[in-house]
């Protein structure tokens, strides 16, 4: 992983504002400019591409996403943008060069074409304890059952809080999550990043949903821990 400098932590720290009381769904957008948080995208044109998930970048090549979310994609039809509060437009829009997923759990990583300019995120070594807090950030639909809208236009931020594994069923590279103030992650998060409260520590990225769930606020699966995953990742990005 690139050392984590007390420059990038302090951009960091002045980019993320306290985690907003609403949610995903009916959320509000972060106070300012969030730049590791990246929309994996449709390559539909020249210049043109439509969000399919979220993604976090942790290195200057190097993107984490969902692997449900790029699976059966080639890396020529993948776009990320990243730097942005919008999917739409802003911040650098890169192509893929590469697809790498994972063996067995939800997460993909993917090599860019060229090193984005954007602050990356430090994957958390360790786990994060019981009563972390924490929040989740992406451009999901902002209403529950699947189809009823398109992604949010902006960046949408939502507090978490991390529970016992027992609460919801996690184990091996699964973290169990609440979000005390209502809603949540929706369909188009998943492979958005869930970091630490400050905004300094990756913790984990919110996983797919099965294909026949129906409403995101129950049958919202538990977020992948990324802590369980650093080997593989840094044996693939070396």
């Amino acid at each position: 992983m690139k050392p984590y400098s007390a420059l990038a932590a302090a951009v960091l720290l002045a980019t993320f504002p306290a985690p907003s009381a609403r949610a995903t769904i009916n959320g509000t957008e972060p106070g300012t400019q969030i730049y590791y948080v990246g929309s994996v995208q449709e390559a539909t044109g020249p210049e043109a591409s439509r969000h399919l998930c979220g993604s976090v970048l942790t290195e200057d090549y190097w993107v984490l996403t969902s692997k449900q979310c790029v699976q059966g994609r080639t890396p020529e039809s993948v776009n990320v943008r990243v730097g942005s509060r919008r999917h739409a437009g802003d911040g650098e829009l890169i192509s893929a060069a590469r697809i790498i997923p994972h063996p067995t759990s939800d997460v993909a990583l993917i090599r860019l074409s060229k090193p984005s300019s954007a602050v990356p995120v430090h994957v958390a070594e360790q786990p994060a304890g019981t009563g972390a807090e924490a929040k989740t950030l992406g451009w999901g639909q902002t209403c529950p059952t699947a189809g009823c809208g398109g992604p949010s236009a902006e960046l949408q931020a939502v507090a978490a809080r991390t529970e016992p594994r027992s609460a919801c069923g996690g184990e091996g590279d699964r973290l169990c999550t609440t979000y005390p103030n209502g809603g949540g992650p929706c369909f188009g998060d998943e492979g958005g990043p869930l970091v630490s409260r400050d905004g300094l520590l990756l913790f984990g990225l919110v996983p797919s949903w099965v294909p026949e769930a129906h409403d995101c606020t129950l049958d919202r699966p538990p977020v992948i821990d990324l802590s369980a995953l650093r080997d593989w990742i840094d044996r693939e990005i070396r």
